[in-house]
């Protein structure tokens, strides 16, 4: 594992979860002005793997947050 300066490595679930809940209230749906974009901390999730630093060490959770996360899938948009 060689990390760059756009991975992050969450060491405990909960923190991670707590991220995945911030984008979501920054970027989630809100119905009241007609904005629905839970995509965004979707996304992330989908970004995000779980693997060990090193050899029989504790499991992390990981994500690379850089430009080509963002093109790792299309939107349902037609053409």
């Amino acid at each position: 594992f060689k990390a760059t300066n756009n991975t992050v490595v969450f060491t405990h679930g909960h923190t991670w979860r707590k991220f995945l809940f911030a984008i979501y209230e920054r970027f989630g749906d809100d119905e009241e002005k007609g904005e629905v974009d839970s995509f965004t901390a979707c996304d992330t999730l989908v970004w995000s793997w779980v693997q060990a630093l090193e050899e029989d060490g504790p499991l992390y959770i990981i994500a690379d947050l850089d430009n080509g996360s963002l093109m790792n899938e299309g939107r349902f948009e037609e053409g």
